[in-house]
């Protein structure tokens, strides 16, 4: 996931490049020359600005468009597609994606070079993503749920964090007089993310609650009502009491979850073997491969 998250980064830049030249001109003029700034009156011209560019991160950028090509060719040959309501939801959502996966700032959607150089790639995702889950049978799907039900449950974390137990025992009093939680999050919590709502950590699993929060929060967890606060308990960070909201349990609920895993697992190497063959030919006089992506892929499970 690195490399992708490289790539990534460089669809940013090229998207905010774009914006940059796009916003040029309505800079300064000079004969013969187009400038995209000043500095004390002299100017630095475009040419001088795109050949920089293609110099920091040419290379890369040619990297990302071939993959997005090569991408492209294959699902068309495979009858793939995505709409147009699809790449608008997943790049307002950020969700379900894992190649190029971000939300993208609503101030940057105002820029159509920006806003076109983030759906290819969101569109490239999508079409990845169809691609290494074509031959994923949904009996495969449901073996996975089945095996590992507990660990991709999903819980609405709410959480009230004290340094210490003279805190906590203040907490857990008021908490016993019917106080509400949330309240008590604002008030007393010192996880700054969470306080300012409620307490509302986020969706988290077990296992991620063992590794943020230690081994006695985690099995609290499995056992918490929804709605009901937990007595304290002591973790690394310090004392905290712990409430659950909606759970997420159900196979509906958790495959998309159970998809994501396994794109994120395959993508990478499916991707390297859909272009390691493809003659891409550059000004940087060699082939463009995406170095670092391992072996090939292998074959998906539960072939229809």
């Amino acid at each position: 996931m690195r490399r992708l998250g490289i790539l990534w980064g460089i669809t940013l830049i090229v998207a905010a490049c774009l914006g940059f030249v796009a916003g040029a001109r309505h800079i300064r003029r000079e004969p013969g020359r187009v400038s995209v700034a000043t500095v004390n009156g002299e100017v630095i011209t475009q040419a001088e600005f795109d050949s920089a560019l293609k110099l920091v991160v040419g290379q890369e950028i040619l990297r990302m468009l071939c993959a997005q090509k090569a991408i492209t060719q294959e699902a068309r040959k495979m009858g793939l597609t995505v709409t147009d309501d699809e790449v608008e939801k997943a790049r307002k959502s950020g969700q379900g994606l894992t190649y190029g996966a971000f939300k993208l700032p609503d101030e940057a959607t105002q820029d159509p070079g920006m806003r076109e150089v983030v759906n290819q790639e969101v569109r490239a995702g999508l079409l990845m993503r169809k691609m290494v889950m074509k031959d994923v049978s949904e009996s495969w799907k449901r073996h996975v749920y089945d095996l590992f039900k507990d660990e991709l449950t999903q819980y609405e974390v709410f959480c009230i964090l004290v340094p210490s137990q003279t805190e906590a025992d203040v907490v857990a009093a008021k908490l016993k007089k019917g106080e509400n939680f949330s309240d008590l999050a604002a008030n007393y919590s010192g996880e700054e993310n969470s306080k300012s709502k409620g307490g509302r950590v986020g969706f988290l699993t077990q296992p991620a609650v063992h590794t943020l929060m230690g081994p006695d929060a985690s099995e609290v967890l499995a056992d918490l009502k929804p709605g009901v606060a937990s007595e304290p308990i002591a973790t690394p960070m310090g004392v905290c009491f712990l409430k659950v909201g909606t759970v997420r349990s159900s196979y509906e609920e958790l495959r998309p979850v159970i998809e994501d895993i396994f794109v994120e697992s395959k993508q990478l190497g499916a991707l390297q073997e859909l272009i390691s063959d493809a003659e891409m030919i550059s000004p940087f006089g060699a082939k463009l491969k995406l170095p670092g992506a391992g072996p090939k892929a292998e074959p998906s499970p539960g072939k229809k």
